[in-house]
């Protein structure tokens, strides 16, 4: 997560993430910027389930990556009409 993305934050902080998961929360959002983790799920494909790492990469201040079990349940390429 990140504060104003458009003013220089990385956007791939995760101190919250990994706070929510050390109190065991089944179900919340946490929105980051990690280029490489889109790529690997777009590699991946729509309906492939794997283990990845996200956010961390630009910080150490703002969080270690966060390994995750990611599911790909869809794919978008940011044409939203």
């Amino acid at each position: 997560m990140g504060d104003n993305l458009g003013g220089g934050s990385p956007g791939d902080g995760t101190l919250i993430a990994h706070a929510l998961a050390r109190r065991g929360v089944q179900k919340s959002f946490a929105c980051l910027f990690d280029a490489d983790a889109a790529h690997a799920c777009f590699t991946a494909g729509a309906g492939a389930k794997f283990a990845l790492n996200v956010g961390g990469k630009h910080l150490e201040a703002l969080g270690p990556s966060l390994h995750v079990k990611a599911n790909v349940r869809r794919l978008y390429v940011g044409n939203f009409t």
